[in-house]
């Protein structure tokens, strides 16, 4: 937890070619932070999605199925889009499964580092333990 960022770093700096993708929920990332300075020191064309639900969301899944009752997973977190901005990423925030595809597709048009923050509480319940959001389930609905 909270090591994909500097591992995308890395791997972004050893295959400059090629546009390296970070995806990570905002409780892991924020271990973190600090080294979104280095992405934007290096200029790496690297992309993160942040899977923001202000918590540990897969925490809050195994508190609730196996315990009943949550401790310690709901966290105060920063406005990611602006965090990024200020420290120099472009930045962009979505609130729907709709947005999502277009979203990425111009993060991964820029030339710098880039955040897609994924505001999971806009788009629906989180998934319950051993299965996938409403939200998404529904895209995979028979038409």
């Amino acid at each position: 937890m909270g090591q994909s960022l500097p591992t995308a770093i890395g791997a972004q700096i050893g295959q400059p070619n090629q546009k390296c993708l970070v995806f990570a929920g905002d409780g892991g990332f924020m271990v973190n932070l600090g080294e979104m300075a280095t992405a934007v020191e290096e200029k790496l064309p690297l992309v993160v999605v942040l899977f923001d639900d202000h918590g540990y969301g897969v925490l809050r899944n195994i508190q609730d199925a196996t315990y009943g009752r949550r401790v310690a997973v709901d966290l105060h977190t920063p406005d990611f889009v602006q965090l990024a901005q200020s420290i120099g990423f472009q930045a962009t925030r979505v609130k729907t499964t709709d947005d999502f595809g277009e979203a990425l597709e111009n993060a991964i048009q820029e030339p710098g580092p880039t955040m897609v923050v994924v505001d999971m509480i806009s788009i629906g319940p989180p998934a319950k333990a051993g299965g996938i959001s409403p939200a998404v389930a529904k895209e995979f609905e028979p038409k």
